[in-house]
């Protein structure tokens, strides 16, 4: 009988590719110093995080969130009846534990971050930037019951998915408020601050322009949009 002719080495067979699963969500999307001569113009907006500096899911949090307060109520963009103790002498130190429990919760991740704000009596506003830079509007306010525990919170993150480039400095800013104030002239250096205004997404650079009034302790505050210059939003603060 005949031998079986061997067939020789066998080529190892390469593993099939890894699936790589769904990129987790990371919405892009408010700390409000004063600054003098900061140029949107010059702004960098950070980079999408790549899978190292991924996020976790809103919705993940989310659920996890649920089923910590299984009485609480939620909404799109509200929640309500969470009593939940949190590590903390102060509310915001407090919202700082919560934030990092639930991280991604509200989007912040990447370029969008939450940065803390006013107290006001039981309640905390985090305000949001993007890139660095504050978004208008933008932020979470949490509140707290008598025995200090959070008890809910409102979510007015702006969603950032792009943003335009700025073609005005604060100078132009300062001049462009002036103008539209009929004062070419005020009293001190007016102060301003760089924001983004954000619409369906687009976040648009802009200023707040503080300029001082003719009446003691009035600041008339001017948005100027930093693409095309105009004045779109004007109001009147009284510092008593």
């Amino acid at each position: 009988m005949s031998p079986v002719p061997s067939a020789g080495p066998q080529r190892p067979t390469a593993a099939p590719p890894r699936p790589i699963g769904p990129r987790a969500r990371t919405a892009t999307l408010a700390g409000l110093a004063l600054v003098g001569s900061f140029s949107l113009a010059n702004a960098q907006v950070a980079p999408e995080p790549g899978p190292a500096a991924a996020v976790v899911a809103p919705g993940d949090a989310l659920s996890r969130l649920r089923a910590a307060a299984p009485a609480a109520r939620f909404s799109e963009r509200l929640a309500t009846g969470l009593r939940l103790a949190l590590a903390g002498e102060t509310p915001t130190a407090r919202v700082q534990a919560f934030l990092a429990t639930y991280p991604g919760l509200f989007g912040e991740g990447g370029p969008t971050a939450l940065v803390p704000g006013v107290e006001r009596g039981r309640s905390v506003r985090f305000e949001q930037t993007h890139a660095g830079v504050p978004v208008r509007g933008g932020g979470v306010t949490f509140a707290f019951d008598a025995e200090g525990r959070l008890k809910g919170y409102t979510d007015e993150v702006r969603r950032v998915t792009s943003v335009a480039p700025a073609k005005l400095d604060a100078a132009g800013a300062v001049a462009a408020a002036r103008a539209s104030l009929g004062v070419p002239v005020t009293r001190g250096e007016p102060a301003t601050r760089a924001v983004l205004l954000v619409q369906a997404g687009v976040a648009t650079p802009a200023f707040e322009v503080d300029v001082v009034g003719p009446a003691p302790l009035e600041v008339r505050r001017v948005l100027v949009e930093g693409v095309s210059g105009r004045v779109v939003g004007q109001e009147t603060m009284v510092h008593r």
